[in-house]
Formats: structure tokens, C-alpha cells, sequence
């Protein structure tokens, strides 16, 4: 700590040092005084001889560890007092700094939640997925008797856990009832991932057993939703499906367990899930259970290959033939990152936005940079006396770089607060979709590094070539006025001209990029989707989560079709098993006796079960035969339709009408009684796919456990909202409707990715296209300061005021147009690699590549106009006088 001592000890250490080169100087003075001098010119001749006093008290006390240090905090305190001395320019360099780290911080903690960070567990690089890969490049569930043998026979893991999302939870609390998200888990699954509940307990081994008490753990979010964060809620039970758990703890905040981007409201033990599944075979027996997901935590020195081996071998031996024992094969993949679906469908997305952002910053960089090269003419002379003084190059290029981190340190708090608004901007698009993504998205330390790196390299992008353009003069020229409008000037006004080229080309490229990208919303928009969304109504029931089965389940879906059509104002009701643009459809084998010799091995085909009056419900045009009416029920024969890819595949120029059918699961042939019109069915993107439609009501009633209600209205579909809640609450209060929402609106939400794309592209594309004015503006305004000379010779000449405003704006339009050639280039390079986000538009289209370059130059041309109406209204008497 010696240091230390000597850092509160060095003012006197420096009036020691002082004090003796005084002592020193002294000395030499009276020695030249012995010899005759008079002591004016001893002490001329003693300075010239000994030096630069200052200077050599500076150099001695860098032997010292702690001037740079003074130094730093010197030029801290120096660049403060030069800030107050130009609010407007530390006010305007701060904002836009802000606008660049701002955007940066707001998609990199979007990006980091959803891509890279790590799950909140304790040590999840030791986690890993336990995987069996499907020969479609799926994955296979697991028995559970399967996991049960890998937790009781492995060599590698410490703990091993298993979890299964269920179908759909009816959850109701104080007599309310709402479809929840929830996760069935083994009883180490806390254990194992090392999370503790907020507060109350985790579900442990003991919950997890038959005759154990049913039990449940809460999210964090559910809490404070549905309990009013009353930490009164220990002991306090909830209905799932109508059976009763008793909750026995919460969620810590920002736990979202395994699946990225999906955040269960509820989590029980494996072994109570048999008193709320009602599907399936025997629902109480382990062995027809499935796990959707396994995950270990590896011991001390285990290797994922090592982890595969075993795995493997334990595997085969829960086999029971050779033809799964040659297909299935376990894979152990690293599971700190948990597993998502976030990465297939945002990571394209997520990182083209932080190209955005990262070319927005770049932007910003140029343009802090131009102001700070206009404001380094002001302080040249300021410089050049410095260097005159005996200052170094390095040390002026210290402080001004102090300076710059001072700027970029105001605008990176500033961006950061910023980023917040923008963040919240990101999440709520994420959240609007038809698959709603949560993600807990705050400030870390991972945020606040990469704010920190990202401030250090903004400094070195505006700062540096500043800095050094700053300090390059020559003392003694530089004190000389010539030099002052000669070289230096030129030199300065080329460089800003560089930066404004280099900002109009990055804002050119953006705003192509976001032209494509409004191309293809709109196209999308304007695209038919084989129906007719307009005034429908949607919603979904699941009454077997209500513990409906049977005669029951049907009675309830005529009695709910019944009141539905009996509101004012519906014209139309009709049902399916799978709606349009939801996940979900079923793919079954078809075969066609009449041309069995023509078709493909194996063919399949979607199906969906649908009710009578479904296609004039939804809009749909039928082109010949008919659709579904109530009379194709159970007692009368089976019957289909096709869509135009189906009927075209398997029966070719053939009217399908009347031929028979086989598609698998039914026992019997089904006869074709009507072709409609293709539809878009899981998104607007997609080409026709082979359909069938068939009766539901030709179906047991246990076979179709959930039925999406369509309801055509002849006013504005969401007037009947509380009407149809009140008819269903009426048959049964504990039936809840999920999704209700109208056609159009359910649309829309499919196009969640096109949609955030497209509007956080085009705000930073207009913050580019604002900073790009911005330095063009100032540029020219500068310019035109050192000008008006020139300007008042050329008007007391003869020149017009409207020559010396085509002058100025010629100037401006020559900058903005090489950006946009140069912006043009790099788009037409650039823009390839958003050819899979595209559709129906080419990467290079002109109409778009002309628009953007018209937009930009009109906005360009406008930013020009005051510092040419300026350069026009100068006085050429008043312009002489000051020459």
C-alpha cells in the first residue's frame, strides 16, 4: 500500500521538487553574478540554459505513478468547463450519441434475452439436452418410463430432470376461469436446476408420487396477476381442469424455466397431472405417459460424448425392436441456453435489426464527428499556442479524446434511458403477435458492458481522426492568419464532406432496406387469402379441460352453436378443429381407389374437421359440387371436400365429384361432394397445400376435443364480443374462450415478424435520415461562414442573389448525390442477404431503390435551403468591410 501513502503524500513531494529546482536555479544564477553579470541578465542566461522550468517539473514527476492519473482528471475538469462554455454543441452532440448507443443497447438486450444469454439457473453450463432426433429432423417425446430408467441406471449426470408442456390448462381462481400456460415436471426439477421459489417451497421428490397431494407452484407474473402479489397466497388452492391443487410457492422473478421466450403460470408434479388429463388411454398409468423434454446436469469432468455413450446404451436396452434399435439414437447437446423456437423464427430478424442499429450508430459517429471537426477550426489557434507552449502532440490528443469520452460517457446514460422506451417498443411487438413471446429483458451487467464497449468504440469512431486533425497543425503556421483560410480549412471541409457522403450513403441503404421491407408487409396486406376475413369473428373452446366427454361434449357444441345464432347481428356460425393461421393441423394418408396407379408412395394430406355452413362462414368460395350441411352427421354417409392443390394432385383434369376417397382412421371410403377455392391456412407466405375437409359431426364426439367457433356478423365483429361471452358463461361460467378476436385481427398477428422488422427499421432508418440532414446542414452552414468573403465579392461583382443560392445548393445536392450513388452500390451488394425476409419483391427493385434516392434528395435539398437563404441574404458592403 506503499503507493497509496505516496499518492496523498505527492503535493508535498511536488513542492519538494519544486523547491529544489528553485534552489538550483538560484544557485546558477549567483555563480553567473560572481562572474560579472548583472542579475537581469543572470537570470535570462540561467532560464535559457536550464530550460522550460515548468516543463522540467512536469517530466520529473512522471517518474511518479500517479500524474497520469492528474492528468486525466485535469482534462476531465477542463472538458467540463469547455461543454459549459457551448451547451447548444455538447446539447446536440449528447442527443445524437444517445440516439446511436440507445438504438444499439435496446436490440443487443432483445437479442441477448432471446439468443445468448444463458438460462437463470445455477451453473447451466453444465446442463445438457437429452434429444431423439426423428428422421423428419424433429424430436421424439420420451416414455416416461424411459426417463425413470436414465434417472435410476445413468453414470454421468448428478441429477437428471424431465418436464412435458400439457395441451391447454382451464385454471380457475375465485370462481374464474382462463386458460393459463402451465408445465408438468419431475419432483427434482428445482433440484437439479438449483432454483429456489421466491418465497413458500419448490416441488420436491415427495410431490412427485402416487397418492401424493396435488401441488403447484406459481410464476412470478400469475402472483401479482391473479393474487395482487399477496404473499398470503402459500396455502391457497386453485381449480385445474377441476381438479384442486393447493399452491405451495412462487416463481423467483425472470425464472421462465426451460423454453426461452415461453413462461409457464403454473408448474406441478409429473404424477398430478392424472387428476387433470381426461385425453388419452388410461391417463392414470405411468407407462402411457410422455415427457417432452430431459435435461441432466452433468458431474465433475463428464463430457457431452461421454454423457451420448452411456445414454445410448441405456437406451437400446428400453427398446423392444430391432427396427427402433437402428432408427433411434440419443444426442446430449449443451443445454445452458435451454431450448426455443425463438431462434428459428427471430434470430434472422434480431440480427438484421442489429445491423440496423449497428449502421445507425455509424451514422451518429459521422455526425458527432462532423460537428467536432467544425468546432476544432475554432479551437486551432487555441492548439497551436498550446504546442507553441511545449505541450506534445500526445497530450493534446488526451484531452481532446477526454473531451470526446465525456460526450460519449453524457450520451451513453442518456442512451441508455432511451434504449428502455425503445426496449418496451421491441417487447410489446413481440408480445402482440399470434404466438406471443416473454422475455425478461433488463439491465445486467452483460447490458452495462456491452454499453460500456460500445461508448469506448463510438469515442474512437468520432473521436480520434477529430483528435488527431486537431493537433497535425505546425505551431508557427498555424499563429499566422493565412494559414488560418488556407490549407487547414480545406483540409477540415473535405473531411466533413467525407462524413456527410458517408452518412446520406448508410441512410440510403437503410432506407432501402426498410422500402423492401414495407414492399413486402404491403403485399402481403393486399394478398388474398382464399377467404373472406371481414366481420368474422373467432374464438376457441376446450370444454374436455372442463371435464366434458361424450354426449356431454356434444350436447355443449350444439347448444354453444344455437346460442351463438341466436345473437343480433350474427349472420353465419359455423366450427373446425383447426383455425386459420393458429399452429396446429393434422396430416393423414389418403389413398384413391380409381387411380391408385398414378399416385406417389405413401401420400398424406391435411385434414380438417369442420361443422355445416363452415365455408360460407368463412368466406370461402366453393367452384363446384357443395359444402357441409347439418344432415352430414353420424347417420348419414361419409362425405369430404377438396381444395384445388388436392383435387388437382390426386385426380388431375378429373372432376372429383362424386369419386371415393380412403384417408386414414376411417373405416370406411368417403365420398368427394365438393372443390373450393385454395386458401392460405398456416400463413400468408405459404403455397397451396393439399386439403380435405371433413363433417366433424360424422366424428365421436371425444374425437374432436377442441373447436374454434367461427361467427360471420353483418356490423363490426367485435360489437358481439360480450354477447358471445355472456351465451357461454350462461351455458357453463367455468368455460373459458381462448383467443377470441376477430379473423382480420388473427391475420395481422401472423405477420408479427414482418411487422416489428418493419417499423423498428423504419425509426432507424428515419433517425439515419434526420442525422444525415443534420450534417448536411451543418456542413453547408459552416461552409458558408468561411465563405462569405468570397460570397460578398461575388455578389459586389455582379452575382445574384439566385446565383449564390443555386451556388450553395448545388454544393449540398453534389454531397447527397454521391452518397446515394455510393448508398446505391452498397445496397445492390447489401441487400441480397434479405432475400428469405422478402416476398414477392426483388432485392434490387428499382421502384424502390428510385424512391428511396428521391426521398433522399428532396430531403437533402430541403436541409440545404437555410444555409443558402443565408449565403444569399449577406451583405456585400458589410462583407468587404470585414475583408
Amino acid at each position: 500500500m506503499s503507493w497509496l501513502k505516496q499518492m496523498f503524500t505527492r503535493h508535498r513531494r511536488y513542492d519538494e521538487l519544486s523547491e529544489s529546482i528553485r534552489e538550483h536555479l538560484d544557485e546558477k544564477i549567483a555563480d553567473l553574478m560572481d562572474r560579472g553579470m548583472t542579475r537581469n541578465q543572470a537570470e535570462s542566461t540561467a532560464r535559457r540554459e536550464f530550460g522550460n522550468v515548468a516543463r522540467i517539473e512536469e517530466r520529473s514527476r512522471e517518474v511518479w505513478q500517479w500524474p497520469t492519473i492528474e492528468s486525466i482528471w485535469a482534462d476531465a475538469k477542463f472538458g467540463l468547463r469547455q461543454l459549459r462554455k457551448s451547451p447548444a454543441f455538447a446539447i446536440t452532440t449528447i442527443f445524437i450519441i444517445a440516439l446511436g448507443i440507445g438504438a444499439v443497447i435496446s436490440i443487443f438486450s432483445v437479442l441477448d434475452a432471446a439468443l445468448l444469454k444463458a438460462l437463470p439457473v445455477q451453473d447451466p453450463q453444465q446442463l445438457v439436452l437429452v434429444e431423439c432426433p426423428d428422421v423428419h429432423g424433429g424430436f421424439n417425446g420420451f416414455p416416461y418410463s424411459t426417463f425413470r430408467y436414465f434417472r435410476d441406471h445413468n453414470a454421468v449426470f448428478s441429477g437428471i430432470l424431465a418436464s412435458s408442456i400439457p395441451e391447454g390448462l382451464n385454471v380457475s381462481v375465485a370462481g374464474k376461469a382462463t386458460m393459463i400456460r402451465g408445465q408438468v415436471v419431475s419432483g427434482d426439477y428445482y433440484s437439479v436446476l438449483g432454483v429456489s421459489p421466491a418465497f413458500g417451497r419448490a416441488i420436491s421428490q415427495r410431490d412427485d408420487k402416487p397418492g401424493a397431494p396435488p401441488v403447484a407452484v406459481i410464476s412470478y407474473e400469475f402472483w401479482k396477476r391473479q393474487f395482487d402479489a399477496n404473499k398470503d397466497v402459500i396455502g391457497k388452492t386453485i381449480d385445474v381442469n377441476g381438479a384442486r391443487f393447493t399452491i405451495i410457492g412462487v416463481n423467483p422473478r425472470g425464472f421462465f424455466g426451460l423454453m426461452i421466450g415461453w413462461s409457464p403460470d403454473v408448474t406441478v408434479p409429473i404424477h398430478a397431472q392424472s387428476s387433470f388429463l381426461v385425453r388419452g388411454p388410461a391417463p392414470t398409468q405411468e407407462d402411457t405417459w410422455e415427457v417432452d423434454t430431459i435435461v441432466g446436469r452433468l458431474k465433475p469432468g463428464v463430457t457431452t460424448g461421454q454423457a451420448r455413450a452411456n445414454l445410448n446404451l441405456l437406451f437400446q436396452q428400453t427398446l423392444t425392436s430391432q427396427e427402433q434399435r437402428s432408427q433411434l439414437r440419443i444426442e446430449v447437446v449443451p443445454g445452458r441456453m435451454g431450448f426455443s423456437t425463438l431462434r428459428d423464427r427471430f434470430s434472422q430478424v434480431l440480427l438484421l435489426l442489429m445491423c440496423a442499429v449497428g449502421l445507425l450508430l455509424l451514422a451518429a459517429s459521422a455526425n458527432v464527428g462532423n460537428l467536432l471537426l467544425s468546432r476544432s477550426a475554432a479551437r486551432r489557434d487555441e492548439m497551436a499556442m498550446r504546442l507553441a507552449l511545449g505541450a506534445t502532440r500526445r497530450r493534446l490528443i488526451q484531452q481532446l479524446l477526454t473531451e470526446d469520452l465525456l460526450l460519449a460517457m453524457f450520451g451513453g446514460v442518456l442512451g441508455l434511458g432511451l434504449s428502455l422506451f425503445i426496449t418496451k417498443l421491441v417487447l410489446a411487438l413481440l408480445a402482440s403477435g399470434s404466438f406471443p413471446v416473454v422475455l425478461d429483458v433488463h439491465l445486467d451487467y452483460r447490458t452495462l458492458a456491452f454499453a460500456a464497449l460500445v461508448t469506448l468504440a463510438t469515442v474512437l469512431l468520432f473521436g480520434l481522426l477529430p483528435a488527431l486533425h486537431t493537433t497535425k497543425s505546425d505551431a508557427t503556421h498555424s499563429l499566422k492568419a493565412s494559414a488560418r483560410t488556407t490549407g487547414q480549412t480545406r483540409n477540415s471541409g473535405s473531411r466533413a464532406k467525407a462524413l456527410v457522403i458517408s452518412q446520406v450513403a448508410i441512410s440510403f441503404l437503410l432506407l432501402v432496406g426498410v422500402g423492401l421491407l414495407v414492399h413486402t408487409l404491403q403485399t402481403l396486406k393486399r394478398l388474398n387469402p382464399g377467404f373472406n376475413p371481414q366481420n368474422t369473428l373467432q374464438f376457441t373452446v376446450d370444454p374436455t379441460l372442463a371435464g366434458y366427454s361424450g354426449i356431454a361434449l356434444q350436447n355443449l357444441y350444439d347448444n354453444l352453436l344455437t346460442g351463438m345464432r341466436s345473437i343480433p347481428g350474427v349472420r353465419m356460425v359455423s366450427a373446425s378443429r383447426f383455425a386459420e393461421f393458429t399452429p396446429g393441423r393434422a396430416d393423414v394418408g389418403i389413398s384413391v381407389p380409381s387411380r391408385a396407379s398414378s399416385l406417389e408412395d405413401n401420400p398424406t394430406i391435411q385434414e380438417n374437421l369442420v361443422g355445416p355452413d363452415f365455408f360460407q362462414a368463412m368466406g370461402m368460395t366453393i367452384l363446384s359440387g357443395r359444402g357441409f350441411t347439418l344432415d352430414d352427421n353420424g347417420s348419414a354417409s361419409s362425405v369430404a371436400v377438396l381444395n384445388e392443390a388436392a383435387a388437382e394432385r390426386f385426380f388431375g383434369s378429373v372432376n372429383p365429384i362424386g369419386e371415393s376417397i380412403r384417408l386414414a382412421g376411417m373405416k370406411v371410403p368417403v365420398q368427394v361432394v365438393g372443390v373450393v377455392k385454395d386458401a392460405k391456412y398456416h400463413s400468408l407466405r405459404e403455397p397451396a397445400e393439399a386439403m380435405v375437409f371433413v363433417p366433424f359431426l360424422q366424428f365421436p364426439p371425444d374425437s374432436v376435443p377442441r373447436l374454434t367457433f367461427e361467427i360471420r356478423t353483418a356490423e363490426a365483429p367485435g360489437s358481439v364480443i360480450p354477447a358471445v361471452r355472456q351465451q357461454a358463461h350462461r351455458l357453463d361460467a367455468n368455460l373459458p374462450l381462448v383467443d377470441i378476436k376477430t379473423l382480420t385481427e388473427q391475420i395481422d398477428e401472423s405477420l408479427m415478424s414482418e411487422r416489428l422488422l418493419t417499423t423498428l427499421s423504419s425509426l432507424f432508418a428515419s433517425l439515419a435520415l434526420v442525422l444525415a440532414c443534420v450534417g448536411l446542414y451543418g456542413t453547408l452552414a459552416y461552409a458558408v461562414s468561411q465563405r462569405t468573403n468570397e460570397i460578398g465579392i461575388r455578389m459586389a461583382l455582379g452575382a445574384g442573389r439566385s446565383n449564390v443560392l443555386s451556388l450553395i445548393l448545388w454544393q449540398g445536392a453534389k454531397l447527397a448525390l454521391i452518397g446515394v450513388v455510393l448508398g446505391a452500390g452498397m445496397a445492390a451488394a447489401l441487400t441480397r442477404f434479405m432475400r428469405a425476409l422478402l416476398f414477392d419483391v426483388s432485392p434490387t427493385d428499382a421502384v424502390t431503390f428510385l424512391g428511396a434516392g428521391l426521398l433522399l434528395t428532396i430531403v437533402a435539398l430541403t436541409a440545404c435551403m437555410i444555409p443558402a437563404c443565408r449565403a444569399a441574404s449577406i451583405d456585400p458592403m458589410q462583407a468587404l468591410r470585414s475583408e
